[in-house]
């Protein structure tokens, strides 16, 4: 039988600040404005000043701010707006800052007051945006998964067609988790005389959209295209119990790129899905008997290149700019299961088999993940390091010596911030072809 397995992949979503709060120079007045639409609130017990959209400054643009951020009432109480600063074009820190006046909830300018001449300079205001993303180190594969060697695949080569269906609950892609059901089509070919294969995997899944809009709710249940799998494979040793084989999955960036923006259209931030990952195994399989049997994988992650990031640093609808590359943290897989034969028929028709499984799956980063911090922009992962164990139970259904069908489940242990999922439900289908099936060792 095959593995049932485990893995959504990637480190968990965090909460990464893509915006602000700052002050941006859009520009200079044609004639006299008012100073107007802004409004004080109570939020967690401090009061703050919200401007709405643009403000006026002098054309200087410097003012009375006596430090960055430093809001004056009109009752002459300094009052702070935390980490507003005014930018230039490149998104970064101007030596003066600008004057703020803040009106309460209600309150009217007098007529007259605050009259800016034209040529004052325009400013808008960007308030902090906080938002999930999805493992930026993964870009758009992050929202799909990297599946890992372990998910229904055997130690032995196999001549096979087959269909994955994976559903996650509660991955997090967002603050509140997102439902993941993830179909992976493909096929494993031996040559060699069936002691090698190649197999390729096709994953895409109904996921969190690859365009996040960070002032607008989650797009959920999008169809989403993930990283093609392609694996070789090869038997390194064989006897009457024994079958140990190796090999390289190679996971390629065919994922979208990861996106952010606003509801207006704005373009914030993309992150480019370039990174080819490099994952070698070692497998195993045991058959002390007829019906019980162990199998396993060991196997690395290593991703071989970095994915480009770009923002957007003026806000004014113009070009993203480079703003460094993130690289996603190697993992280690280790996974585990035993089965027992109730019931096979390795010569007859109909239902020729039933078998059940018991399996254990250790996941785990080896390194931090990194952070790209450009202007205004902090992107990146607040989970540095991640290590998570799964169980799963399953069992596997066999037709006519070349169709099985096998059903698990997959329930996480232990800290729940490393979790990728709190349960996942797995189906999976094979169709066998050939001269070789259902083998375990020896090669017959």
């Amino acid at each position: 039988p095959y593995m049932v397995g485990d893995f959504f992949g990637g480190i968990p979503g965090s909460a990464s600040t893509v915006v602000g709060p700052f002050v941006e120079n859009t520009g200079t007045i044609a004639k006299q404005f008012l100073l107007e639409g802004y409004r004080q609130e109570n939020f967690n017990g401090s009061t703050i000043i919200i401007p709405n959209q643009h403000f006026y400054g002098p054309p200087g643009g410097g003012g009375l701010a006596s430090a960055p951020g430093v809001v004056i009432s009109s009752g002459g109480i300094l009052q702070t707006i935390p980490g507003l600063v005014r930018t230039d074009a490149n998104g970064h820190a101007t030596s003066t800052q600008p004057q703020f006046l803040a009106l309460s909830t209600g309150q009217a300018l007098p007529i007259g007051a605050d009259v800016f001449d034209q040529g004052s300079q325009i400013y808008a205001v960007h308030e902090t945006l906080n938002i999930v993303l999805p493992n930026p180190g993964e870009s758009g594969a992050g929202l799909i998964g990297i599946p890992k060697i372990a998910e229904n695949t055997s130690p032995m080569p196999r001549d096979r067609v087959f269909f994955n269906y994976s559903d996650f609950r509660g991955v997090p892609l967002t603050m509140t988790g997102v439902n993941v059901s993830r179909l992976t089509p493909g096929f494993e070919k031996t040559f060699f005389d069936q002691s090698a294969s190649i197999e390729m995997r096709f994953p895409f899944a109904s996921t969190l959209n690859n365009t996040i809009v960070a002032d607008g709710p989650a797009s959920a249940g999008d169809v989403q295209f993930g990283d093609i799998s392609l694996t070789g494979k090869g038997l390194i040793y064989t006897d009457e119990e024994l079958a140990l084989s190796a090999g390289l999955q190679l996971a390629l960036p065919t994922a979208n790129a990861l996106n952010v923006g606003l509801a207006d259209g704005t373009r914030l931030v993309r992150i480019k899905n370039e990174s080819v990952y490099l994952m070698p195994f070692l497998g195993g399989l045991w058959t002390p008997g007829d019906r019980f049997y162990t199998q396993g994988f060991l196997q690395f992650q290593v991703p071989a290149n970095s994915n480009g990031v770009y923002v957007n640093n003026t806000f004014n609808g113009g070009p993203l700019t480079a703003a460094g590359s993130i690289q996603d943290v190697p993992y280690v897989f280790c996974d585990l299961g035993t089965g027992y034969w109730f019931f096979r028929n390795d010569e007859g028709s109909g239902i020729t088999g039933f078998s059940g499984t018991v399996e254990m799956h250790y996941n785990a980063s080896l390194g931090t993940s990194e952070t790209v911090t450009a202007g205004a922009y902090r992107i990146g992962s607040a989970a540095n390091s991640v290590e998570m164990l799964n169980g799963v139970i399953g069992g596997h259904l066999y037709f006519n010596q070349n169709l099985s069908v096998t059903a698990g489940y997959a329930f996480p242990f232990g800290n729940p911030t490393d979790q990728l999922f709190t349960g996942e439900l797995r189906v999976f289908m094979n169709y066998t072809f050939g001269s070789q099936r259902f083998r375990t060792p020896p090669l017959l």
